[in-house]
């Protein structure tokens, strides 16, 4: 996103013939001043200085100038080096000022040694001799100017030497950060600030599509919902109203079937017309329709993956349901619950059935349900006890019965022994033998309800 601004507005001074960057040099300029994150606003105020009285001030694409830099005063278009190309001496004039000051100093102290200044000014661009020597094109481009790869180590020079930072740098937390911008964006996945608003659009209108549709009159009632939600920071800020994205969404019927596309183009304008007060309406547009099949590819890619977000139905549940939304909701023409709607309508309203254990929980309430929890779990508890006391005494029972007939070291073996080993297993085992006694129970019944008359004491007998 940041490296297209730059390189659109680099092409079009390239169309233009302004003589400030050579075509060859655009991507390579892009990348240093991205990585140096240079203001824009301050780089055209730096090229009017620069450029003062020989073209009239320089539009960048609709933005607006800043203060210039304080080294931009320094030089003109007259007395700058034609080696350095203006795009360089508009992005680092603090750079340009430091590099003349820097070899008229270093001049005199070597009482001016042409072949020794050039060695050490070659050391500064990162330059060996035979470089230029065996080819000077792989220094100089066509039009004679230093190549960017080249600047770029002598501004790495300026920042080790003086450490300061740069003049025509984005101050930190300054307005119209657009490098910041750019990084929250990839943090969360998105191209750019276009592509992020189409998502997060989108995927407030699946989910009043797929959960609310049956309270819509139309697509564009569903358009002008979801972008309400999007842009519910700028309404509460008072910086857009409602009635402004229902107007963008109603006008989309002028032009036959309504797009999701053609709304979020129309968002973005109004949203960026907010953001970005120093960019001109025109502008604007043109970069959102520049960015139309990027914004396309985004819904459909939506489209396709999304399947719900915890953030996004929230947002969406609390538009549909509270109070203080009541008067939008009615804004978008949003239908009464208790309205009938027409079933011959592709917005007909399908009742949906509850569930019967919904039904049976709502019926009960909470009170009801803890109560009823409580009553299991104290009768699960009492069985456990009830089962392993059962398994404790019959193996005391049974080592009694040893003692009485004499066996005393087996009854001691079943007192001892026996007694701890069927109350652990009557424990461990009890939810296999509690389940298995519920499922014969069941079995016992389903057979009495058949009318067979079956008992412990016959199945017992028939064994």
């Amino acid at each position: 996103m940041v490296k297209k601004i730059w390189k659109d507005q680099f092409e079009l001074m390239v169309k233009e013939k302004t003589g400030i960057i050579a075509r060859e040099d655009i991507d390579g300029a892009v990348d240093m001043l991205v990585i140096d994150k240079i203001d824009p606003q301050v780089f055209i105020s730096n090229l009017e200085v620069l450029m003062r009285g020989y073209i009239s001030p320089f539009n960048f694409s609709g933005v607006e100038s800043k203060e210039p830099s304080p080294s931009a005063q320094y030089s003109d278009i007259t007395r700058r080096a034609p080696a350095f190309p203006l795009w360089f001496y508009a992005a680092y004039p603090d750079v340009m000022k430091w590099f003349h000051e820097w070899q008229k100093e270093y001049a005199r102290s070597i009482k001016f040694d042409d072949d020794q200044l050039i060695t050490e000014t070659m050391k500064l661009f990162g330059v060996k001799a035979e470089d230029i020597n065996n080819n000077e094109n792989l220094v100089l481009n066509k039009e004679r100017q230093y190549r960017p790869e080249y600047l770029k180590n002598l501004v790495q020079k300026y920042k080790e030497r003086t450490e300061k930072v740069l003049e025509a740098m984005v101050g930190e937390y300054s307005e119209g950060d657009i490098y910041t911008g750019q990084k929250i964006l990839e943090s969360v996945g998105s191209e750019s600030n276009f592509t992020f608003i189409a998502e997060n659009t989108t995927k407030f209108y699946l989910e009043l599509e797929r959960k609310y549709r049956e309270v819509f009159k139309n697509k564009t009632s569903l358009f002008a919902a979801a972008g309400i939600i999007d842009a519910a920071g700028y309404i509460q800020l008072g910086q857009i109203s409602p009635q402004e994205i229902v107007d963008l969404a109603s006008g989309l019927n002028k032009n036959g079937e309504p797009s999701l596309t053609d709304f979020l183009i129309e968002l973005e304008i109004k949203l960026f017309e907010v953001d970005t007060p120093e960019m001109t309406s025109e502008a604007i547009r043109r970069a959102c329709e520049e960015q139309r099949e990027n914004i396309e590819k985004a819904i459909q890619k939506t489209e396709k993956q999304y399947t719900g977000e915890p953030q996004f139905a929230c947002a969406v549940e609390n538009f549909m349901k509270s109070k203080q939304h009541r008067e939008i909701r009615n804004l978008i023409c949003v239908k009464n619950e208790n309205e009938l709607i027409s079933s011959n309508s592709p917005y007909a309203e399908i009742p949906k059935r509850k569930a019967f254990l919904k039904k049976i929980f709502r019926g009960v309430g909470t009170g009801g349900l803890v109560a009823v929890g409580g009553f299991l779990y104290i009768s699960f508890t009492i069985l456990q006890f009830l089962f392993v006391a059962f398994a404790g005494l019959s193996m005391i029972g049974l080592a009694i019965s040893l003692f009485s007939e004499g066996s005393i070291i087996w009854g001691l073996v079943a007192l001892f022994i026996g007694t701890p080993i069927a109350i652990g297993l009557a424990s461990y085992f009890f939810i296999f033998f509690l389940a298995l006694a519920i499922v014969a129970l069941i079995i016992w019944g389903v057979i009495y309800l058949f009318g067979f008359n079956v008992s412990f004491s016959s199945v017992w007998d028939g064994i």
